[in-house]
């Protein structure tokens, strides 16, 4: 069904580029910096950091015919890694993107490489990504962005991603997302986010929706040094569809994750 078609793509467009689970760290004369707003757009030089998380996606209820039908949330768990070339290149990975529920299936793999070109309180990178099709169904995923990073001081920053996604299935679908995410360091070790943006599935601005989300986070470190990032983060990736005919607020379409990213030097 044509809603169904939409809503994948709507997903497509918010995932594919969107801010990773946990923000990249930064380089320095004594390591990464532990306040999570300091750090810039890509990994420093022989750091690799380990991703986890734990996913829940609910999706809303689906009515034919008068019947509403309640669908089953998909549960993930998802693993990863990336790494820093040097300081300015970062390549990383999903290397398990399980799927526990429903039924449980191994899902789409991904990698991606990034290169930092602008440097200090305003960063910009070039990113490109893959996701492979292993999936029953699925297309070849290409991602390609813009990362952007402005310092607003200290203890704040802002993040914008403009991408566009292309799936390669019998034709191709272009998936717009412009992901923006401002975050603030209350503390050294604790951080909180506040997430919206534009998704436009297939270039059809007639489905276009404005998400919202919300993130916590906790640093454990080691002196100044971080050696793990925790977060929390719901998000409501069609939360506000302006040209809808239906309701504008979408709130029961949403996901819930809890994550860690470890750090380790060599």
């Amino acid at each position: 069904m044509r809603m169904t078609r939409n809503l994948t793509l709507l997903l497509a467009a918010t995932s594919l580029l969107a801010t990773p689970l946990v923000a990249q760290a930064e380089t320095g004369p004594d390591g990464l910096p532990l306040v999570f707003s300091q750090r810039p757009l890509t990994l420093s030089k022989d750091t690799l950091a380990i991703d986890a998380a734990f996913q829940v996606l609910q999706f809303p209820s689906v009515s034919f015919g008068g019947i509403t039908v309640d669908v089953d949330p998909v549960i993930s768990l998802v693993a990863g890694a990336s790494y820093g070339i040097d300081q300015d290149f970062e390549v990383g990975a999903t290397v398990l993107p399980l799927v526990l529920s429903p039924e449980a299936d191994y899902g789409n793999p991904s990698l991606y490489g990034m290169y930092r070109f602008a440097k200090g309180s305003f960063q910009a990178a070039a990113l490109l990504q893959a996701v492979l099709p292993v999936q029953d169904g699925s297309d070849f995923t290409l991602g390609l962005g813009v990362p952007l990073r402005l310092a607003i001081n200290d203890a704040s920053r802002l993040d914008i991603r403009p991408g566009v996604g292309l799936v390669f299935g019998d034709s191709t679908v272009a998936n717009l997302s412009i992901p923006v995410e401002f975050s603030v360091n209350f503390n050294r070790p604790f951080f909180f986010m506040v997430r919206t943006g534009l998704t436009v599935p297939d270039m059809e601005f007639d489905f276009a929706a404005i998400p919202l989300g919300f993130g916590a986070g906790y640093t454990l470190g080691s002196g100044d040094t971080p050696v793990a990032d925790l977060q929390l983060n719901f998000d409501m990736p069609s939360f506000l569809n302006p040209n809808s005919d239906g309701d504008a607020i979408v709130a029961d379409l949403w996901t819930l994750t809890v994550g860690a990213r470890i750090f380790l030097g060599f």
